[in-house]
Parts: C-alpha cells; structure tokens; sequence
C-alpha cells in the first residue's frame, strides 16, 4: 500500500512487482515487471546530461576560434603596419588570442567536471535501482 501510495518511479516499480507476484508469476517475470515499471526513469534522469558535455566542446572550440582569429590579426598588422608599430600590434593581438584560449579553457574544464560528476550520480541512482528490484524479487520469491 505504501509502495502504490508514493509518486516516485522506484515506488511504482516495486508496486508493480507485488502487484504481479501473487499472479503465477516465476522469478524472470518479476524482473521484467520490475524493469518495466522503470523503463522511462534513466532517459529522464539522463536526459540534460549531455548538455554539459557539449556546452565544454563549444566553450573549447570557441577558445580556439579567438586564438586563430588572433593570430590572423597578429599576422595582419605586422604585414601592413609601421616598423615602429609592430611589436606593439604583435602583442596585442597575441594578447587577444591567449585571452580567448584561457577563457574557453575556463569555461570548458568545470563544465566537464560537472558532466563527469552528473554520469556518475546517475550511474549510482540506477544501480540502486537495480539493487532494490533484485531485493524485492528475492523477497517475494523467498522459501
């Protein structure tokens, strides 16, 4: 009753398993119930994940944008540009260029540790998921 009370896909699952176990249900019957009840939980609880992953990718991509659109500036300038002026114009565009690889960089690294840290939660909770299905199967099948 508890189980079939709460909202949560665990609960729904687990419901659903006593539901069927006093049908003539065998032990693989069970454990399909039991997966079925929480067939649409991982796509959900994965489903914004790859978002971080992605936003790294174009937060790097980006940064290397900056850099070559830097270096083409840099180059620019020395070819058109006064003796005098040169080294200056160097500079600063390689300023620009570094400053566009760091941000990217700084971006992209705590968007990868984030993503890293979300997959390994998930992988937890649907193992835990796992690991209560196969108790309640066993415990309904026991002697």
């Amino acid at each position: 009753k508890i189980a079939q009370k709460s909202s949560t896909p665990l609960s729904k699952a687990v419901a659903r398993c006593i539901e069927r176990s006093g049908i003539n249900s065998d032990r693989l019957d069970l454990e399909r119930y039991f997966e079925e009840g929480l067939k649409d939980t991982a796509p959900r609880l994965e489903k914004r994940t790859q978002y971080l992953a992605t936003l790294a990718n174009i937060a790097t991509l980006l940064g290397l944008l900056g850099t070559i659109i830097g270096l083409i500036a840099a180059f620019t300038a020395v070819a058109s540009a006064d003796p005098t002026q040169k080294a200056s114009l160097l500079s600063q565009s390689i300023s620009v260029a570094m400053n566009t690889t760091a941000f990217g960089l700084i971006v992209a690294i705590p968007l990868l540790g984030i993503h890293a840290l979300l997959q390994s939660k998930t992988a937890q909770v649907l193992e835990s998921f796992s690991q209560v299905g196969l108790r309640c199967v066993n415990a309904l099948r026991a002697p």
